[in-house]
């Protein structure tokens, strides 16, 4: 790094224990006196000390972080406390001067720079002082997760349970991913034991045959069907026959017992209606012209249903398309509206009429949190849009449909004027649709 006066090299170690990229050793050097001072950190599962080296004189510091992993106390040698640190929630340095501080590693343990007063963690600069990111969060979100969508906001709002020392996901997040998918796997581990159980009851097969088999197919496949529905559908084509065989193997067996034909008629009822409900997930009755298909799973905690556009990427969608003000045509232009928007491969939510308020208040929320892409006086419009959609990297896009008795010119400022509430950052556009007719501005990614 060069500054005016001074360059500093840094090595780093990307394949440490920490499993983050940490300074080893960095080398200051005055640019304008020549003057150098080395740096040398001992790392372990956290940094364990400094060494710096300046005018042949040696320093070696040791440090003692807080159960939030930030730098509280350095001591010498001999444990005799050299300097004291604290830090309010989000970072903010309290009762001393971060520019003057004997170590660079303080809050979170992280390496802070006084010139620009921001943290480095690595894939971003966080700044303490406005508890945000100095740069565009290149994930997308969580769509169950509104907070996670902000492309700013610091672990999750929430610094006092979170650190995030890659720049991308807070550790909290990524445990709190970690434990629901567990709890899916689990879900299927039982799952598939239960089934496996009943399967070789039929068969006369000893009940625990293949047992820890079924539990661990179960635990990869239930998570992998609730994201990618033809999975689901093809193991449920294969349930289906392997009914058929069962039944097969037991009209054959002149011993067949009645527990056999019970859980045979139990494992038939269970193929049948698995089968018909991953089969409504992909062929169902809102099954999109274009190949695009809806899962009809409904996410938790939401009122909207993920379209799977040709990407793999699932699209929220709240709201259907019923009023009893709005001709047939006029409500059909709304879902073709909504099936171009999904086939784009560009959108990442779209609210439809007013959903975009019953979507919070069903939540029984009365404003729109910090963090969420939408503004919140775009939410208590008196007059809501037919269509308002996000595209992936956060612009808001709103479209009306017109009716007969309605001027073209009239929705347009109404349109506007919703449009130049959105920040101008998320503005993305806005077009007044005759029915029957598509969008034609462009969605940008």
């Amino acid at each position: 790094i060069f500054e005016s006066s001074k360059e500093t090299i840094y090595l780093n170690d990307p394949l440490n224990i920490t499993g983050y990229s940490q300074v080893l050793k960095q080398t200051e050097t005055d640019l304008v006196t020549g003057e150098q001072a080395n740096i040398t950190y001992i790392i372990g599962r956290n940094r364990i000390s400094q060494i710096t080296l300046k005018d042949s004189t040696e320093q070696e510091l040791y440090f003692t972080f807080d159960g939030h992993g930030s730098t509280r106390v350095l001591t010498d040698l001999a444990g005799a406390i050299v300097e004291l640190y604290a830090f309010d929630a989000y970072g903010n340095a309290i009762g001393f001067t971060p520019s003057v501080a004997l170590t660079e590693f303080l809050y979170s343990g992280e390496q802070f720079d006084s010139k620009i007063g921001q943290q480095y963690l690595r894939a971003r600069y966080y700044d303490p002082a406005t508890g945000r990111f100095n740069r565009f969060d290149p994930f997308f979100g969580n769509l169950n997760d509104p907070q996670s969508l902000h492309k700013y906001l610091y672990t999750h709002a929430d610094p006092v349970n979170g650190i995030d020392p890659s720049g991308n996901m807070s550790i909290g997040m990524a445990i709190s991913i970690a434990v629901n998918v567990g709890k899916v796997a689990a879900t299927g581990a039982a799952i598939g034991v239960g089934i496996n159980v009943i399967r070789n009851i039929a068969l006369g097969n000893a009940w625990h045959q293949e047992i820890v088999s079924a539990a661990i197919s179960g635990a990869i496949f239930l998570p992998v069907i609730m994201v990618c529905p033809p999975v689901g559908f093809f193991l449920a084509t294969v349930g289906i026959v392997d009914t058929i065989n069962i039944w097969k193997s037991i009209g054959s067996n002149p011993n067949r017992s009645n527990s056999q034909i019970s859980a045979a008629a139990f494992y038939t009822l269970f193929s049948i209606l698995f089968y018909f409900q991953q089969g409504r997930r992909i062929f169902g009755p809102q099954q999109s012209r274009n190949g695009v298909y809806v899962n009809m799973l409904l996410r938790p905690g939401d009122n909207g249903r993920p379209f799977v556009d040709k990407t793999g990427f699932e699209v929220l969608v709240y709201g259907q398309s019923s009023s009893s003000s709005k001709t047939p045509l006029h409500l059909e232009t709304i879902d073709s509206i909504t099936t171009w928007l999904v086939n784009t491969t560009k959108i990442a939510t779209i609210f439809k009429q007013k959903s975009v308020r019953t979507a919070l208040m069903d939540e029984g929320r009365t404003t729109w949190l910090e963090g969420e892409i939408l503004p919140e006086n775009l939410v208590f419009l008196r007059s809501i849009p037919d269509i308002i959609t996000i595209s992936k990297n956060g612009k808001v896009y709103l479209f009306e449909v017109r009716s007969k008795t309605d001027k073209i010119s009239d929705l347009r400022t109404k349109l506007k004027n919703i449009f130049d509430q959105i920040p101008q950052e998320q503005q993305g556009g806005y077009e007044v649709i005759e029915p029957g007719n598509l969008p034609t501005i462009p969605i940008n990614e």
